[in-house]
């Protein structure tokens, strides 16, 4: 009679699959800083719009009064600053990522500029935000033909952005000190891999409990 033989079950997927066929780290860097730059670009693009209904402002409100030009003046002045922080960090931050990208040579100093850079943008847009909202009960109170409906619904779209665009700084800064081993060959990512999950472990465990390879061996 003929010999039946079970067939092989089918090979389940490795969990340890190679970096280069999975969702790498340096995919998620490289996503999440476009995440934050199309944020960062819409904060900056409304704020520019924003900025040219306040100036407008000095025709119909100032009409020479000192006080309420450096007011309107320094509503302009905080937007400008974000803007122009958010260009410098796009800037900065894509020419550190695309060179270390290309070298693959560790995250180096650059890199954790950048990181840094992510933290001190976080607490600036913020600033942005919260100053611009602290003038938002002034522009409320003009009348309708200072400063309309459509007007103030502008302004308060760029302090949202602008605390959105902080939080995705935060979230990008996280990222980026997850994920630093995107700036390593996969080869090198693999096996620095293998050693926190089982070369570390091993050496705690030897360290505490006084356990050395040649009294193992013995």
């Amino acid at each position: 009679a003929p010999h039946w033989t079970q067939p092989p079950f089918p090979k389940l997927p490795s969990l340890h699959r190679p970096v280069s066929a999975m969702w790498s780290a340096r995919k998620f860097v490289w996503v999440f800083w476009t995440l934050n730059f199309v944020i960062g670009l819409a904060f900056s693009l409304t704020a520019a719009f924003n900025g040219k209904s306040i100036d407008a402002l000095y025709a119909k409100v100032a009409d020479g009064d000192r006080t309420t030009n450096n007011l309107i003046g320094g509503l302009i002045g905080t937007s400008a600053w974000g803007v122009v922080l958010c260009a410098l960090f796009a800037l900065f931050s894509f020419v550190v990522l695309l060179r270390k990208a290309i070298a693959m040579t560790g995250a180096g100093f650059s890199y954790g500029l950048v990181v840094g850079s992510c933290f001190h943008m976080f607490f600036a847009l913020s600033e942005v935000s919260v100053s611009l909202i602290a003038h938002d009960e002034w522009l409320k109170n003009l009348p309708e033909h200072q400063w309309g409906k459509s007007s103030q619904n502008l302004y308060m779209t760029v302090y949202y952005l602008g605390f959105i665009s902080a939080s995705s700084f935060l979230i990008l800064a996280v990222v980026m000190i997850i994920c630093m081993k995107a700036l390593l060959p996969d080869e090198v990512a693999e096996k620095k891999e293998e050693m926190d999950s089982f070369g570390r472990p091993l050496s705690m465990f030897r360290d505490r409990y006084g356990v050395s390879s040649s009294s193992s061996g013995a």
